[in-house]
């Protein structure tokens, strides 16, 4: 089987997770890569932002006695500090000497590149994961997966566009990569071709029936893997029809109870945290399904 293992049914295709009972062949002499060496899933990369910055007291790490300490704000990850590099001091001279102390120090995230003061030119600089895009993403469905939570806002803020305020990632110096905030949108577009699509039932429903004839090739390892990916999915498909459908809003209240406009297409949650939690799986699934890197 070529690169990535699939289920499919009636048009739908599930890219499986890693697992080490399938392996992969190398083209060259039909033998699986694991025989040759040990399986390795890739190398992926992923950028999380969130704005108005941290509380210094609670957002640490140290060394004590060979052991990373991690504050309050880090504590989650804890379980996992050996894995991490935690990097401080990281410091842009240019960002902080530009006119506007808000856009210009958050397109450059991940450029560190000057934000054009010239309110009829939009200009900042290719950010690393579209270069990364570009270099790795010939080997996935999707080259670069952006997503977000907040519409980008079409307004100006100190004579300069909010542009440059609503996105971190840019393909080119000129042109942002926009970014979905529809986890509707961002559920077809994995499970599907690369170009989203409506979904007229349950995926899972459509690819059982290969689902279970993979599933008898598998170790017992990897079938348990299975199952939980298969039942992730499943999750995932109940609680974006969940989140859509709910007229619940988080903090203020309107106080206009019959709407004055026909209501928007369903599509993004309105409870904040559900929200976030909902596009983070989404994103680990992506990678899970090895949709994307």
């Amino acid at each position: 089987m070529p690169r990535r293992h699939f289920l499919s049914g009636l048009g739908v295709s599930l890219t499986l997770p890693w697992m080490a009972s399938l392996g992969q062949r190398n083209e060259t002499s039909g033998k699986r890569f694991f025989d040759e060496s040990p399986a390795q899933p890739p190398t992926r990369f992923a950028c999380i932002y969130f704005s108005n910055g941290v509380e210094p007291e609670h957002w640490w790490a140290k060394k004590e006695s060979g052991i990373m300490t991690l504050g309050q704000g880090l504590s989650p990850l804890q379980a996992y500090q050996e894995d991490i590099v935690f990097l401080k001091g990281l410091f842009n001279q240019q960002a902080v000497d530009h006119p506007s102390p808000h856009l210009g120090r958050v397109p450059n995230l991940l450029s560190g590149a000057w934000v054009s003061s010239d309110q009829n030119v939009i200009r900042v600089g290719q950010s690393m994961d579209q270069r990364l895009a570009k270099t790795i993403g010939r080997h996935t469905a999707i080259p670069s997966l952006v997503l977000g939570i907040e519409p980008t806002e079409m307004r100006l803020e100190d004579g300069l566009s909010m542009l440059y305020g609503s996105c971190i990632s840019w393909e080119t110096d000129t042109k942002p990569a926009m970014k979905e905030i529809y986890p509707a949108r961002v559920f077809d577009l994995l499970v599907g071709d690369g170009t989203g699509r409506p979904l007229d039932r349950s995926v899972l429903d459509q690819t059982r029936q290969d689902a279970q004839s993979v599933r008898s090739k598998l170790n017992p390892s990897d079938r348990e893997k299975l199952d939980q990916y298969l039942d992730s999915i499943r999750s995932i498909e109940t609680r974006i029809e969940r989140a859509a459908s709910e007229e619940s809003l988080e903090g203020w209240q309107p106080t206009l109870r019959t709407p004055s406009m026909q209501r928007p297409e369903k599509g993004v949650p309105q409870d904040i945290p559900r929200h976030m939690k909902l596009m983070a799986d989404l994103m680990i699934m992506a990678f899970q399904m090895d949709r994307t890197r």
